[in-house]
């Protein structure tokens, strides 16, 4: 259902902020199987000018008895509209309870002892001299360091989805370190043709220098470009009050 207005006026006047929130209210009939509903409105500016729904500006009520109206309240005037996810038509039988929270405990235990891994991996390949001066472990710190960045920050951060901007900075702080991982684990093919089939070359500090700018920084491209276009494209709305 999309509720919609046009209104001319100049371009001094903006019907935002409003003082009393304008209030719509829409019934989805109760015979539709459906998971979650959003009130949104439609950004003619989102999505680099293609325009796109958001949910900035507008708050969705419903009372506890399923054949009661929803009730969107904005605080601007737009196009507005119900987004209604139907996904549970396709998949009728969610996993229990139970069985995501046996899921979840299973999934932060590996995590844990991954962490726990990477920092004995770099704390052995640190302070142990022999080790410290091979070229593969100059190479091998920076893997782990990389990995061991991409699990803290999805260890501490996966579930803190209540606020937007916590949630964008959780998704570009994953997308980051996994590019630099993946940049880590290309240098170190490269050094491993290096050493079997060239077999004489010398890695010198400058090199790996240069190495190390290139694998820590180039990932910031394409991390970048998506947040400048729009923010809203790195995260995506899974429950009514999070993201």
């Amino acid at each position: 259902i999309v509720l919609g207005a046009s209104v001319v006026a100049g371009n001094d006047i903006s019907f935002g902020n409003l003082s009393v929130p304008a209030r719509f209210s829409f019934t989805i009939s109760s015979n539709q199987n459906y998971s979650r509903y959003d009130c949104v409105s439609w950004n003619f500016n989102a999505a680099g000018g293609r325009g796109n729904w958001t949910t900035d500006g507008c708050i969705t009520k419903k009372d506890k008895i399923s054949t009661s109206p929803i009730e969107c309240q904005c605080s601007h005037l737009t196009n507005f509209a119900i987004l209604v996810d139907i996904s549970s038509r396709v998949n009728p039988k969610p996993q229990s309870a139970d069985i995501n929270r046996a899921l979840e405990t299973i999934t932060y235990i590996g995590v844990s002892l991954s962490l726990l891994g990477l920092a004995a991996t770099i704390a052995t390949l640190l302070f142990i001299k022999s080790q410290r001066q091979k070229d593969v472990s100059k190479y091998h710190i920076q893997l782990c360091c990389a990995l061991f960045g991409m699990l803290l920050v999805f260890v501490i951060g996966i579930d803190r989805t209540e606020h937007f901007g916590g949630c964008v900075t959780v998704s570009v702080l994953i997308h980051y370190f996994t590019l630099v991982a993946v940049m880590w684990m290309g240098a170190e093919a490269v050094l491993m043709f290096q050493k079997f089939v060239i077999v004489f070359v010398q890695i010198t500090t400058q090199f790996i220098v240069v190495l190390s700018l290139i694998c820590w920084v180039t990932p910031l491209i394409p991390v970048i470009i998506p947040l400048a276009i729009d923010r809203n494209l790195l995260v995506k709305r899974t429950v009514p009050d999070g993201y």
